[in-house]
Order: structure tokens, then sequence, then C-alpha cells
């Protein structure tokens, strides 16, 4: 059975201008293009940007397929964009059968609780990886109604500070029934109208690599309790080197932000980019602003969709003196980081919030098919943006 992932043609419609017609439409017309006689195919449809008002004389193409990560009969989009993915994860987790290990720094989510005190009540290994700040509020103040509920479900739950080397980073991340990864800009408990980027991977390496991360991230935290659990550094998770190939050079198929290693990766890809760069940034660095002027040097056109907080700073003055095409998110919060470089690679990750945080964890692929719809997304977002 060939799974798919489409965005709906009413989509499509409403950055042409025309009347947007309704999701199950979208749906009987394309399971009717391929009733006579054709693969078994199951669609997924995309929310991202559905329903804005776009200018009319944005003429986009369709966005290719996305294809489906299977979890157990749910078909999870390998890449998905927009709002609403709160639903997603909450929907990925309800597929999971035998463990579900989760890192988010917020954990403020209604329907990623109730999700995992589902799974809990199948008898599935639920692990909850949150900041110390969400299990002892400041001044006083009680936990949250969702992480209540999932303590009180018998999931086992340990924290981190949010703050120093070793913490969770910006965005979350899971391990569904430890075959399958979710990660990107997501952070349970953010607003649904937010505009995130999120990955469903299945390919060992990565489910390796962010397994690594998790077993040291966990052997680090601090049990519900608060009694002592491991101490030291403990051993990092490497980097994935070789599994891909950028510019003649090996490249990680993923990297951690420990140390700022995922933020080095991006930075070293941008810079040494000869054609391209379309990237979508909320905040900008010095080392990644660097970068993007090194490619810009190389002779590179740099197109950039910035956040609110980006586009409102100082930042982007001497992009803009290089010749930098930046244009303002023109719809709600943008969350959602990242890039298609040189369109040989593309990257999606996620960033801190905070004034001096940089990039978390991050995806590399060369996969035709993520080259195609992160950059049909970047031509949406920048059409909006305009």
């Amino acid at each position: 059975m060939l799974l798919l992932w489409l965005a709906p043609a009413s989509l499509f419609a409403a950055h042409a201008g025309v009347s947007a017609s309704p999701l199950p439409s979208d749906r009987q017309a394309l399971e009717n293009l391929f009733s006579n006689g054709g693969p078994a195919i199951r669609f997924v449809f995309s929310p991202s940007l559905r329903g804005r008002d776009v200018p009319a004389a944005a003429k986009l193409p369709p966005a290719p397929p996305v294809p489906a990560v299977d979890l157990n009969g749910a078909a999870l989009g390998s890449y998905r964009f927009g709002g609403g993915a709160e639903p997603v994860l909450a929907s990925a987790i309800d597929a999971a059968q035998t463990s579900v290990f989760l890192a988010a720094p917020v954990f403020a989510s209604p329907q990623v609780s109730e999700a995992l005190v589902r799974a809990k009540r199948r008898k599935v290994d639920v692990r909850l990886l949150t900041s110390y700040g969400q299990v002892a509020p400041a001044g006083g103040a009680s936990r949250s109604a969702e992480l209540r509920a999932v303590i009180y479900s018998g999931a086992l739950l340990r924290s981190l500070p949010a703050a120093g080397r070793v913490r969770l980073w910006s965005g979350s991340f899971a391990l569904l029934d430890g075959r399958i990864v979710e990660m990107g800009s997501f952070k349970p408990g953010d607003a649904p109208a937010a505009h995130h980027g999120l990955a469903f991977r299945d390919d060992p390496g990565t489910v390796l690599g962010f397994s690594s991360y998790w077993a040291w991230l966990w052997s680090q935290a601090k049990p519900l309790s608060g009694l002592a659990v491991a101490s030291g550094e403990g051993p990092q998770a490497e980097e994935e080197l070789g599994s891909l190939r950028f510019k003649g050079r090996s490249w990680p198929a993923w990297a951690m932000p420990v140390q700022g290693v995922s933020e080095d990766r991006l930075a070293s890809a941008i810079s040494i980019c000869r054609t391209s760069v379309d990237a979508v940034l909320p905040r900008l660095t010095s080392r990644l602003a660097q970068a993007i002027l090194d490619a810009r040097g190389h002779g590179a056109v740099v197109r950039i969709v910035a956040g609110q907080d980006l586009a409102s700073g100082g930042d982007l003055q001497p992009l803009l003196q290089a010749g930098v095409q930046v244009s303002p998110f023109g719809g709600e919060d943008l969350r959602a980081q990242f890039a298609v470089l040189d369109g040989e690679l593309a990257q999606l990750g996620s960033f801190e919030t905070f004034a001096d945080g940089g990039l978390g964890a991050a995806l590399f692929s060369t996969a035709p098919a993520d080259l195609r719809g992160f950059a049909a997304e970047f031509e949406a977002l920048q059409s909006f943006s305009r």
C-alpha cells in the first residue's frame, strides 16, 4: 500500500485567489482519481497555510506528496508544517503500543497530556522528561493540571534545569515504540495557531541517535522525588557521521544541541553554499549571520523568512546591506525553523525562546521528497510574507 501525505487542493486554490473547496471534496477527488485499477493509497492532508488570505498574484504550484511513516497502522507524515501541531503529536502517541518517551521543556498541552494518560492505561511504558520549572514552579505556584494528570497516571517523570549544559533545549522530541522519532519546533503548550515544523522519522540511524540522546538526558535528570541520579557528564550522543553527502563532504543526518553542535553544523552548511540559501528563521545568532554573509560572498542568492523577533530587531541590517532578501512573516507566531541549501540539503530544527539561546536538535536530509516539500513550504511562506 502506498502512503502519501498531501496538502489539500483548497490550499492552492486559496493561494491562487479562487474559492477554496471544502476538505471532503479534496479527499474525494483524489480518491476518485486513483479508484480505477490504481494502487491502494492512504491520504493524509496537511493544513499548512490553509485558508489564509494570500495575495492573489501568488501562483503556487501544488505541494508535492509527503512520504508517510507507518506506526502500527497510523500514517504519520515524514514532515509537516503549519498550525495544529498538538493533535498531530497526540494522535501519534495514541498509535504507540509499547513505549512513549517524550522530552518537553514546557508541558501544558491538554491533548498531549490526555494522550499520555491513555497510553499509560494501555500499559504503554510512558516517560516524560521536562524542565525543573514545570515540576516546581517559581513562587509556590501549582503544577499545571496537564502535568498533574500525567503524574497521577503512574508515568515516570524526571526533570532537568532550564539552564546549563545538561538541559532541555528548544522544541520537543519523542521516541515512539523505540522505532519512530518525532522532533521539531513544537512544545506541548505552545499556542495552537503557531506555525511549526515537525518531522517523523523511522530510519535506524536517526532513531538510534535520538535514543542515545534521550538515554543520556534521562540519566542526568532528577526523578519526581528529587533523589540524586547518576552524576557526571555522561556519554554524549554522537552524530551519525558520514551518512549523507553534501558538497563532497560527509554530513550527519542529525545533530544535537549540546555545546552548540547543531548550530555549528547548520552554519557550516550555509557557509559553503554557492547558489542558494532559503531559510525560515524565527531568530538569528551571530554564528548563523556570519555563515549567511559567507554564502553571499560566494555568490549565493539568500532568501530569509523572518519571525517577528528577528524582523523587528537590528540584527538584519548587515544582511540587508549584503543583498540578502528578507521577508517578515505575515501571519501568526512563527516557530518553524528550516532551510533548503543549494537545493541539495534540507534542514529542520527549532530555536530557543530566550535571548541567548541557539539552535536545538536538527535533522538534515538529502532525500528528494524532503527537498521538494521543504522548498514548496518556503515558497508558500515567502508568498504569504510579502
